[in-house]
C-alpha cells in the first residue's frame, strides 16, 4: 500500500484567511495616497512599502487603486 503524505498549508497562507472570517469589520481601515518621486520605480516601490508594513508592522493591504497622472478625486468607499 503506498503512503501519501500530507502537506499542510503555510501558517503564513492559512493566517490571512483565518483574520478575515473573526470581525473583520470590527477593525479600522486607513487610507494612505502615495506619490512616487521623479526616477523612482512606482511599483517596485509600492511593493516594497506593502512587504514592509505587512512585515514590520502588522499591517495588510486590502485594496490598492491607481488613479491616472494627476488626478486627485475622491477615494470611492466601498459599502456592503
Amino acid at each position: 500500500m503506498k503512503r501519501t503524505t500530507h502537506n499542510p498549508e503555510p501558517i503564513g497562507d492559512i493566517l490571512p484567511r483565518v483574520l478575515d472570517r473573526i470581525a473583520p469589520k470590527s477593525r479600522p481601515v486607513f487610507v494612505i495616497r502615495l506619490r512616487p518621486t521623479p526616477g523612482v520605480d512606482a511599483v517596485r516601490a509600492l511593493r516594497r512599502a506593502l512587504k514592509y508594513c505587512s512585515r514590520a508592522c502588522g499591517l495588510r493591504c486590502v485594496d490598492v487603486q491607481e488613479l491616472p497622472a494627476g488626478e486627485t478625486g475622491k477615494i470611492e468607499r466601498k459599502t456592503s
